[in-house]
């Protein structure tokens, strides 16, 4: 009887499972999904635009981090508008999950600034600045 060949069975694991990872999980495949579905809502999008104010400062684009990402950057004005927004990608039924952490939102920009001023101002002895004197003649 012949010994059974454990090297061919480790290789075509490893084929079966490289190939599966290629075809289901490959990020280039997803990001083409992604770019895809970016042109294909275009129309929809533009339509969402003219129904909506506060959103000429929004692109859509495609974010390489968790295997590909449907994302959105840019600005809104609102942690509303911010709402509105996801709620119009996740209805366009995108092929990836949706990434918005590159979107500013500039109310809450504004309140940390407000309490980045309230808490500097509470400081006691806050050091002034040292504008160096001109040398003498």
């Amino acid at each position: 009887m012949k010994p059974f060949n454990h090297k061919l069975l480790v290789f075509l694991a490893c084929a079966v499972i490289a190939t599966f990872y290629i075809l289901w999980t490959s990020q280039p495949m997803n990001l083409g999904r992604i770019e895809n579905h970016i042109r294909k809502i275009q129309p929809e999008w533009q339509a969402f635009q003219r129904e909506n104010n506060g959103f000429e400062g929004v692109r859509f684009s495609v974010f390489t981090g968790g295997n590909g990402m449907f994302a959105a950057v840019g600005e809104v004005g609102t942690v509303t508008e911010r709402a509105k927004l996801k709620e119009f990608m996740v209805s366009t039924d995108p092929p990836r999950p949706i990434f918005l952490r590159g979107l500013r939102v500039l109310e809450l920009e504004e309140k940390l600034h407000s309490v980045y001023d309230a808490l500097e101002s509470k400081q006691p002895n806050k050091p002034q600045m040292v504008t160096p004197r001109k040398p003498s003649d």
